[in-house]
């Protein structure tokens, strides 16, 4: 396998969560990008994380903090794909809570084995 076949895409979990970091600055948005290609190629973030293991293994946030602070939240254990779960600003301390139900529910559907479509009939 060569390298460019190692290498994995950025997807977005849904439109709503696609919306939601496209409602971020600019340069956040560059920032999270930059650091989720980093993450295709197999290498480490230059943002800080923290690993999500309360809501599943390979949910990874990842963190700029400032006031207001911005988190966007990746799933990294399919073979082809890193797939943003979510994205926001953060605005008070703690966990983000009203944000979790909906990350653990996407992720959960990530982890759902995929089915392949039925072939058509023959005629």
């Amino acid at each position: 396998m060569s390298t460019s076949d190692s290498i994995k895409s950025i997807k977005f979990a849904n439109k709503t969560v696609e919306k939601a970091f496209q409602a971020l600055p600019w340069d956040i948005q560059v920032s999270f990008i930059t650091s989720l290609d980093m993450v295709c190629q197999g290498r480490k973030p230059e943002l800080e994380i923290d690993y999500l293991t309360s809501v599943a293994k390979g949910v990874i946030e990842l963190k700029i903090n400032g006031s207001p602070a911005y988190r966007c939240v990746y799933y990294n254990k399919l073979d082809d794909v890193v797939v943003v779960v979510a994205a926001f600003v953060k605005t008070t301390n703690g966990s983000p809570t009203k944000e979790l139900p909906g990350i653990k529910t996407r992720v959960s559907d990530l982890k759902k084995p995929r089915e392949k479509p039925k072939p058509k009939p023959k005629k």
